[in-house]
Order: structure tokens, then C-alpha cells, then sequence
């Protein structure tokens, strides 16, 4: 059986020349036991803890387990031994020509347990699969509508990739019951465990907007602590992330509030009841889904680089709104998102808007990301279809 070959296995391959420990966190299913059993197995051993015995091992003595482990070694669920890490910053310091580099490369799930404190050992963040990923670009790709219905529907849950479209919706479901039972539920109050199904229901009928937790818990009917616990452990567990707003430095008019999105748009469908692509290109969510597309897809292509993802937007008290604002080589671009072929006047005005207020040195460019099967342009404005994100 093939797998398909992911951006971050450069860098990193790249970590492990320059650092004795690694750490790769993940959302589960994301594809991290692939990766190191499957794609980073040669001249390494693979250990995971999900063996029972390895288990108690770990736990019982963290610093005899590591000494003791094969050369180079990918030590798989680390997070099922939450002292793991920590054990293994205490032994750089003290013994650190002990350890040639890529020694240990520890994978671990997130939202799970862990010890406190800021990590010392190099972390890289994977997602599930970009559409790059999933749909490599090519000269003879077209980039249609088409291809961005069927990745956006599907999601980038590797294991849904090569499932039968006809099972797709059941698959979904099946990953979020997971999910919910076993690390969104443990996190919850017994009494209030009926309700985490509906509160992912709001999440997805929230993604893209601002965060509102005082809404939710209205709705839920449920205190706002409560809310909040359940709202930090979604960012947790990778099921959601924010994008901050924009720094002031462009005038006190900006709003401060975040966004957020949900990770991954086949799970954003599942919620939503979403299994067609014309309730995708139509439908009363079709601008959510295109968002969360391309705000998921910018933040994992820099993610899989090995890169910290930095995505913010932009909005002000008079509804002027840039949906997604990123740097690149020193420069600022702007970025709206339209399921129409072009974007409104209203769309053109916040991109020119915003731009004219960055210095000329910081200036980029004025992105559109529409559905369309061709670029073009309006202006300073660049019409960019959906799919050429892939080429970024």
C-alpha cells in the first residue's frame, strides 16, 4: 500500500541532522504513526507506547527507559507517558554529548496530558493533509471548482482518502464519536457529557467568525467557566485554531477580537450536514467552507514547513473586513474570499484599504481567492482560484 509523501518529512528529516530530540505533535488521525513507522523507518526503530509492557516501562522510569532504547529510535504516543518529555530535557542538559543527533524522535497526540512548563526540545506541528498534499500541482492540473469540492468535502484526514465516496459521511462521523469519547469527554464534567455533540454543532456553525463563548453558553445552558474549559481544550486538541487580529499599528478603528476556524473542512462538513458539493458551492455555508479552506490550507503549508504559522485578519468598527492577512519575505498580503468568480466592491475597498496603510517597504499584494478556474486580475487586485493555493 502507498502512502503520500507529506511536506513536513523535510524539514523534518532537517531536525533530526541538527538536534539529538525531536518532537512532532499532531490531532489524532493526522498522520504521525505513518510517518514515523511508514515514511521515517529507514535505520530507525520504531517504538510505540500503546504496547502495555513499553507502557508501564515509560511510566515507571522515564530516564532508564530512554537510556535504554535503540539508536536512532521514532518513540511513537508519547503522550501516553506524559513524563517522557520532560525526562528527556533533564538528560540533554546534564549528559549532552551523550546524544549524537536524531537520536529520538518522540510523536505525540495532542490535547493530551503533559507535563507544565515552556518545551526545550524542537516541536513540529502536523495537520492533516493540504490539498498540495492530497492533489499534487502539475503543468496539465486545472485547478477547476471541481477539485476544491471533492478535497474540501472529503477533508484531509489521511485515512479518508482512499475511502469510497459512499462511505465517506459514516467515516466522518465515526472519527468525530472518537474524538468526543476519547479527549473532549474525559476533559468534561460527567453531568454535561450529553451536550459536547451539540457544542461541536455550534462550533461549526460559528467557524470563520469570532469566538462566543458567552453565546454558547446561553445556548448550551451552561455557566461560562464551563464553556471556556470546553472551548480551550477544542484548541487543544487541534480541533479549531484562531487567527489573532491584525496589530494596531494600523489605527485604533481595528476590532481586537479573534477568529477561529475549524481544522479540517470534511469534519467542518460532518458537522454541518454537509455531503454534496452543491451544499458546498451553494449552499447557506458555502462562504465557510471556502474560508476554512484557505485559511487551513496558508496555515498548514507553513506549518508543514516547519514553519510557526502566522495568520491574522483584519476588521474595523465601520464592517470593513480582510479576511486573512500573512507575511512573506518581509512583505504584508492581504487576502479576501469570495465563492463568486471576483470579488465584490465592498472586497476591493478592504484590500486597497488596508494596504494603503502599510508602509510602502511592508507592501504586498492584494489577494482574492475566488472560485474560478483561471488567475486574472482587477487592478492591484489579484483573482486567484481556489486551487492555486496548492502552488504557494
Amino acid at each position: 500500500m502507498s502512502f503520500l509523501p507529506r511536506r513536513i518529512e523535510g524539514p523534518l528529516l532537517e531536525a533530526l541532522r541538527r538536534h539529538p530530540m525531536v518532537v512532532l505533535e499532531g490531532s489524532r488521525g493526522s498522520g504521525k504513526t505513518t510517518i514515523l513507522h511508514r515514511r521515517l523507518d529507514q535505520d530507525r526503530a520504531y517504538v510505540s507506547l500503546a504496547d502495555p509492557t513499553t507502557r508501564r516501562q515509560a511510566r515507571f522510569s522515564p530516564r532508564e527507559f530512554l537510556s535504554r532504547l535503540p539508536r536512532p529510535v521514532n518513540l511513537d504516543q508519547v503522550e501516553l507517558a506524559p513524563q517522557l518529555a520532560s525526562a528527556a530535557e533533564r538528560i540533554l542538559e546534564e549528559e549532552p554529548q551523550a546524544w549524537a543527533p536524531g537520536s529520538i524522535l518522540l510523536a505525540r497526540t495532542l490535547g493530551a496530558s503533559r507535563e507544565p512548563g515552556r518545551p526545550k526540545l524542537p516541536v513540529l506541528r502536523l495537520w492533516s493533509l493540504a490539498a498540495s498534499e492530497i492533489s499534487p500541482p502539475s503543468e496539465d492540473d486545472g485547478h477547476t471548482v471541481a477539485d476544491y469540492l471533492t478535497i474540501a468535502l472529503r477533508g484531509g484526514l489521511p485515512a479518508l482518502q482512499r475511502t469510497p465516496p459512499s462511505r465517506i459521511a459514516a467515516e466522518r462521523l465515526l472519527y468525530l464519536d472518537d474524538l468526543r469519547v476519547r479527549d473532549l469527554e474525559p476533559h468534561l464534567q460527567k453531568r454535561y457529557r450529553t451536550k459536547s455533540e451539540q457544542f461541536l454543532t455550534l462550533l461549526a456553525h460559528s467557524s470563520s467568525g469570532c469566538p462566543n463563548q458567552a453565546g454558547w453558553a446561553r445556548e448550551l445552558h451552561l455557566s461560562p467557566n464551563t464553556v471556556k474549559a470546553w472551548w480551550d481544550q477544542a484548541l487543544n486538541l487541534g480541533l479549531c485554531y484562531e487567527t489573532p487580529a491584525f496589530p494596531d499599528e494600523l489605527g485604533p478603528r481595528a476590532l481586537k477580537s479573534p477568529r477561529f476556524y475549524m481544522a479540517d473542512t470534511g469534519i467542518l462538513a460532518a458537522l454541518l450536514g454537509a455531503n454534496s458539493p452543491e451544499e458546498a458551492l451553494t449552499g447557506p455555508h458555502a462562504d465557510r467552507y471556502l474560508s476554512s479552506f484557505v485559511s487551513g490550507e496558508l496555515m498548514r503549508l507553513a506549518a508543514h514547513e516547519g514553519e510557526v504559522p502566522l495568520l491574522h485578519h483584519w476588521r474595523t468598527a465601520d464592517g470593513t473586513v480582510v479576511d486573512l492577512v500573512f507575511e512573506s519575505e518581509g512583505r504584508l498580503h492581504a487576502v479576501v474570499c469570495t465563492v463568486a468568480e471576483r470579488p465584490n466592491r465592498k472586497q476591493h475597498k478592504a484590500l486597497e484599504r488596508f494596504l494603503s496603510q502599510v508602509a510602502p517597504a511592508r507592501r504586498g499584494h492584494a489577494l482574492a481567492i475566488c472560485l474560478r478556474e483561471s488567475p486574472a486580475a482587477e487592478g492591484k487586485v489579484q483573482l486567484i482560484p481556489v486551487m492555486r493555493l496548492r502552488d504557494f
